[in-house]
């Protein structure tokens, strides 16, 4: 018990000083989850929209598959896109393995699921006389997808 006391009394202690090597992992940890949210986001909201205002054929399919990948363990995901990285992978050529690029790439890939579903239950929540009211009213497609977003965009 004593060595994760003093593990711990070391740790506070090069957080409070301030350590350039502590203050660049964080800034590091920091970078790579906002941008790998912003990307899952841009990727995962439309998305998510798209499903569950849009009427297709492999909508079941799609629905199925999202929810799949939720529940995909991480260490898959992880073992996934190293391989894609890798050296001898499809973008090893790229050199990512052990970038934060790589790492944004991967915690993309498992945000996206999540985002996309939040999305998608948005959308299913919200009142399905939004679109067709805005068409109603001159809005274009695309003007009335964005007045939808507005009216869910505080859903979750």
């Amino acid at each position: 018990m004593g060595f994760i006391a003093e593990s711990l009394r070391k740790a506070v202690l090069l957080i409070i000083s301030g350590s350039p090597d502590v203050l660049s992992a964080v800034w590091t940890s920091l970078f790579i989850s906002a941008n790998s949210i912003l990307l899952a986001s841009l990727l995962g909201i439309p998305a998510g929209m798209c499903i569950g205002v849009g009427e297709f054929p492999l909508k079941r399919v799609l629905l199925t598959l999202l929810n799949s990948l939720m529940a995909m363990p991480t260490v898959v995901i992880g073992l996934l896109v190293y391989s894609v990285i890798s050296r001898r992978g499809v973008l090893g050529s790229w050199n990512l393995l052990f970038t934060p690029t790589g790492m944004i790439l991967g915690l993309t890939l498992l945000a996206l699921p999540i985002v996309a579903n939040y999305s998608l239950s948005a959308v299913k929540g919200a009142d399905p006389r939004i679109v067709p009211t805005a068409l109603t009213l001159g809005a274009t497609r695309f003007q009335s997808l964005l007045q939808l977003t507005r009216e869910v965009r505080s859903a979750y």
